[in-house]
């Protein structure tokens, strides 16, 4: 499972189901609020199994892509594979 997979389960526990998901997908694309983000990154660290010391970078604005480019160094900084 990707890293981008494993992102879209962390949306779908989020936000619920969302229809023609992309990478290009901004985080306020998922109808989120600030409060939505900080459950989301919250989600994210548990998924992953990480801390997002750099949260602050993620914000509505943010695209999955964007999300996955921050979380992928640090499973390979723990040794595991995206």
């Amino acid at each position: 499972m990707t890293t981008l997979d494993r992102l879209n389960r962390v949306v779908d526990k989020c936000f619920g189901p969302v229809e023609n998901l992309t990478t290009e997908t901004k985080v306020s694309d998922l109808t989120a609020d600030s409060m939505n983000l900080l459950e989301f990154i919250l989600q994210i660290e548990e998924e992953f199994g990480i801390d997002l010391e750099g949260y602050e970078e993620i914000t509505l604005d943010s695209t999955l892509a964007e999300v996955v480019g921050l979380v992928e160094p640090l499973l390979k900084s723990d040794g595991e594979t995206a």
